[in-house]
């Protein structure tokens, strides 16, 4: 909940003007005194944002008077798998080498990130061609045991999201 509290004497907003609001509370107090209290559902595109409050008597010259705070929205992570995008996935043939992104988008930042092929963890095995790098996934040298569909999964502190799926099928 926000809330933004002007009780001087000489500067009692006239307005009070809020963008994209769930609830406003107005409130008249003693000694002239005006409470304004904004209740609001931020989302994930919020996160980053600031939100600001203002209050201004235009009868007063430069009265105005202007907080703001920078949101901190915490969300378990948005997460979406691709192959590569200079792959072609119609022509993946036995022998190639392919690789996956991982996107994640998250707050607070990703403290686990894991790789599955049909449903089962992939460990990083750089010798059996299995290469774990950050946010992506490498196959090197395919064989047709490497088809199947493969998937990431991110958590953090707020939850954990698998990802699409992606299919890999070699020809």
């Amino acid at each position: 909940m926000f809330k933004n509290h002007y009780a001087q004497k000489q500067l009692i907003p006239k307005s009070v003007t809020y963008i994209r609001f769930i609830r406003i509370n107005s409130y008249s107090l003693e000694n002239n005194q005006s409470l304004s209290i904004l209740s609001f559902v931020p989302t994930i595109e919020d996160d980053g944002k600031y939100l600001t409050c203002r209050a201004e008597n235009p009868a007063i010259p430069d009265s105005a008077l202007e907080d703001k705070w920078r949101l901190d929205v915490q969300y378990q992570p948005v997460v979406n798998l691709r192959m590569g995008e200079t792959l072609n996935p119609d022509d993946i043939k036995e022998g190639d080498d392919v690789y996956f992104e991982c996107i994640v988008r998250a707050n607070p930042k990703v403290y686990k990130l894991a790789w599955f092929k049909d449903g089962k963890e992939l460990k990083n095995n750089s010798t059996a061609g299995v290469v774990l790098s950050d946010h992506s996934l490498v196959l090197q040298g395919l064989t047709r045991y490497s088809a199947g569909d493969y998937t990431c999964l991110a958590a953090n502190s707020e939850g954990k999201t698998a990802s699409n799926p992606v299919s890999l099928q070699i020809m």
